[in-house]
């Protein structure tokens, strides 16, 4: 008599002791994958926060998909004020960042960055080498701008040029951002100042001799009022400070100022 043989069992529905192993493996695994995402997730966010709070020192900002670093960074977070000087909306008073930091100045030694609202931040560790300074509007328009120009060293002598445009100029860095005056605005620089009067279409620079007259007599305060002109030499000047300047004085007259 053979020996009878046990029925066969389905498996639907009834999985092996073996393939209920592996399916509890699988499942913690996945869950320990997810808990460590999890706090990946949470690390990388506390990073986010933490480069992107205004305020936290020693912390670069990320914002606007650019990178605010260091001096440049410091002079920055002091505009975080939630307003433009324009008075309108925005999460800083010169803007998000819109490029990254980039070289300055004849060796490269500086650094500078583009915010919105017309505005930069320059910095020079010969100026502060712990924070940058700001620049924006009509006043950096005028020191991007500053034509070069000729001048004799002595009379019939051969032209000399002169440039003045930006940190490489006459005017150098910026030495403060930029601050109000009686009735406008004026940044200082290295070699001398801009200054813009509310309600003018243009800034104007002063610097040397003609800058220390004006300052002598109270700058826009004074008889001579705001600079109504940028300098321009002399006809038979022989060095690149001799000149005039026109001033828009508080009597409506028109005055120069000369060496």
């Amino acid at each position: 008599m053979k020996p009878s043989r046990l029925p066969l069992k389905s498996h639907i529905g009834d999985p092996s002791p073996l393939i209920n192993v592996r399916f509890r493996q699988h499942r913690t695994r996945n869950q320990i994958v997810a808990r460590r995402m999890s706090l990946i997730g949470a690390l990388i966010t506390s990073l986010a926060l933490l480069v992107s709070t205004p305020g936290v020192a020693n912390a670069d900002q990320f914002r606007n998909n650019q990178w605010v670093f260091g001096s440049i960074e410091r002079e920055f977070i002091d505009f975080l004020s939630g307003a433009n000087q324009y008075g309108q909306g925005g999460t800083s008073s010169i803007g998000e960042p819109t490029s990254g930091e980039l070289y300055a100045g004849n060796s490269n030694e500086g650094r500078w960055q583009e915010f919105g609202f017309t505005n930069r931040i320059y910095w020079s560790p010969n100026v502060d080498p712990n924070k940058g300074r700001q620049i924006g509007g009509l006043i950096m328009n005028k020191w991007l701008n500053l034509p070069s120009r000729q001048y004799r060293t002595y009379v019939n002598g051969p032209y000399q040029y002169e440039k003045r445009s930006d940190e490489r100029g006459r005017l150098g860095y910026p030495v403060t951002r930029e601050s109000p005056a009686s009735g406008g605005r004026y940044n200082n620089f290295q070699g001398g100042a801009i200054t813009y009067k509310f309600g003018a279409t243009s800034a104007y620079a002063t610097w040397g001799n003609i800058r220390d007259q004006w300052a002598a007599q109270n700058y826009e305060l004074g008889p001579l009022g705001f600079p109504s002109s940028d300098e321009y030499l002399c006809q038979d000047g022989t060095t690149s400070n001799d000149g005039y300047e026109s001033y828009g004085a508080p009597d409506r007259t028109s005055r120069t100022a000369s060496i």
